[in-house]
């Protein structure tokens, strides 16, 4: 974190909420099972919510669509043994999170946070708990929080782990070399990302 690139970008579309379809949604609640649930218990789960979520079974109902769309994401990832076993361990890192001040910015609050919030100017970081440089990072952007305080510029994270969509589209190709910070303009006609 010796220097900055910076890069310009246009912003085209906001990111919707496709990108990040499981929006932090832990696998286990979506098929309402325990993290012990044997592979049988797993694949009756997903078929129980699966049914009573099932587009077929609701329509016109955007909820139950998600829904339906989420349990069979968890079951995809929950049913194949090495998939789960990746989700478990990013799990417990995502345990010992990085803890900030600062906001935390989701597909879901990403409209009314930042676009709708009336401030001019955003620095969004994008970061993931796992990266050693953005744990050393981070006790230098809670002093920045500080700094900045009641002066109109807002701080915001976003966590790649769980809004990987998010982070790509406010920080693009910057998004995979964490941390990256983003400085977001109310004009919306371009952002800057540093790394």
């Amino acid at each position: 974190l010796g220097y900055f690139n910076l890069k310009s970008f246009n912003d085209d579309s906001k990111p919707s909420a496709a990108d990040d379809l499981m929006d932090g949604q832990d696998l286990y609640a979506v098929l309402e099972i325990s993290k012990q649930s044997t592979d049988r218990e797993i694949k009756k789960a997903y078929h129980k919510v699966a049914m009573k979520w099932h587009p077929d079974k609701n329509p016109g109902c955007d909820e139950c669509q998600l829904k339906f769309q989420r349990a069979a994401r968890a079951y995809e990832v929950l049913s194949d043994t090495m998939k789960r076993r990746i989700y478990d361990n990013e799990q417990t890192l995502m345990e010992k999170s990085i803890a900030s001040s600062t906001l935390t910015i989701t597909t879901a609050n990403f409209d009314e946070l930042v676009l709708d919030s009336g401030h001019s100017i955003w620095l969004i970081q994008v970061y993931s708990d796992w990266s050693e440089r953005a744990q050393y990072f981070s006790p230098m952007w809670e002093e920045l929080a500080v700094r900045l305080a009641g002066t109109g510029v807002q701080l915001g994270r976003v966590n790649i782990g769980r809004e990987k969509g998010m982070a790509t589209k406010l920080a693009g190709k910057q998004a995979g070399q964490l941390p990256s910070v983003v400085l977001w303009h109310a004009s919306r006609a371009h952002k800057h990302a540093w790394r």
